[in-house]
């Protein structure tokens, strides 16, 4: 007999996203899975779920707690962990939905590949409707993959015609394999799923992209992704530090030396391109890029950069303007 009492636990951090909700439980709950746990943690939300709470209350597979300080999504993510009963564990976020049959064919692949971590495809839905489904990864057959190649391509240093999102919400863990490792969240940091999925992928020995199945990942406005803070820059230098040190208590910084560089260049990318899209005042802009550069000369010296780029790179920073080097 398993020493579970569920096959699969889903956790759900809740702040202010209680009229999303309704949504991504009813996706749980009628899951063709029926061994499924599913717990909501309200991060001290200012609105209440007292409503939501009574709706539900007859499903005994649902459990309900509320943080008694704010800790954010990985904080709220942890308390989920601490009381979870599934032999594998699952992240939805409150405002995000699964097609009805993904658990059920998620523990049924898991089980058959005897893997740590399993994938999914992810969909991304956006609250003005699109006329083409845009997928942010999306799997047509099985993939196993080693630690280290799944890593590459995270790190999005491998073309193999797939591609892993940081997002920890499109994948499952084996619990037994998250208790070995003491895997838990960082808290009060925007990046703490990226951390937990770079952590799990390095101590893992099988991980499984799963195809047919998809997470839908709800873009709404006033989300913290649609929104620009110093936090943000502040987050990017930490969790880069967090990673660094990860990989030197592993051993295995030097594999994953020029990975992590690049890891560092991209990330940078994504805050310039966030500076652009949500600040609106010039003068901020150039207050929030001195301070992102900033971040990244800590991260990386110029000696490093050097090692790490090829000279057509280093070329494109110098000469953005300039696409054809060939003088006529």
């Amino acid at each position: 007999m398993s020493k579970y009492k569920y096959r699969i636990s889903i956790i759900i951090p809740v702040y202010n996203t209680s009229k999303y909700l309704k949504k991504c439980l009813d996706s749980l709950l009628y899951q063709t899975l029926t061994s499924l746990e599913i717990i909501v943690v309200d991060d001290c939300s200012t609105e209440s779920l007292d409503e939501i709470y009574f709706e539900y209350r007859a499903y005994e597979n649902l459990v309900f707690l509320r943080n008694d300080e704010h800790q954010g999504p990985g904080g709220a993510r942890n308390r989920g962990l601490e009381i979870a009963q599934g032999e594998y564990i699952g992240f939805c976020d409150s405002d995000d939905w699964v097609q009805l049959d993904t658990y059920e064919v998620v523990v049924n692949a898991m089980d058959k590949y005897s893997s740590d971590i399993g994938i999914i495809s992810m969909e991304r839905i956006y609250e003005q409707p699109t006329s083409m489904p845009y997928y942010i990864c999306n799997y047509n057959k099985y993939y196993e993959l080693s630690p280290e190649m799944a890593l590459r391509v995270l790190f999005q240093q491998y073309d193999v015609g797939i591609t892993i999102p940081y997002h920890c919400t499109n994948k499952i863990f084996r619990k037994v394999f998250l208790d070995d490792i003491g895997a838990k969240f960082e808290e009060n940091i925007y990046f703490q799923g990226r951390l937990f999925t770079i952590y799990t992928f390095l101590k893992s020995k099988n991980i499984l992209c799963i195809p047919d199945v998809s997470y839908k990942h709800y873009r709404r406005k006033n989300s913290v992704i649609q929104s620009f803070d110093e936090k943000h820059i502040n987050d990017f230098l930490k969790s880069m530090v967090i990673v660094n040190q990860y990989l030197c208590q592993m051993n295995k910084f030097e594999t994953y030396k020029f990975h992590y560089y690049h890891l560092c260049e991209r990330s940078l990318d994504i805050i310039v391109k966030e500076i652009f899209e949500f600040v609106n005042d010039e003068e901020s802009k150039k207050i929030y890029l001195r301070k992102a550069i900033e971040a990244m000369k800590s991260l990386v010296s110029i000696e490093d950069y050097f090692e790490y780029a090829d000279a057509e790179k280093i070329r494109r920073h110098i000469q953005p303007h300039i696409d054809n080097t060939i003088l006529v």
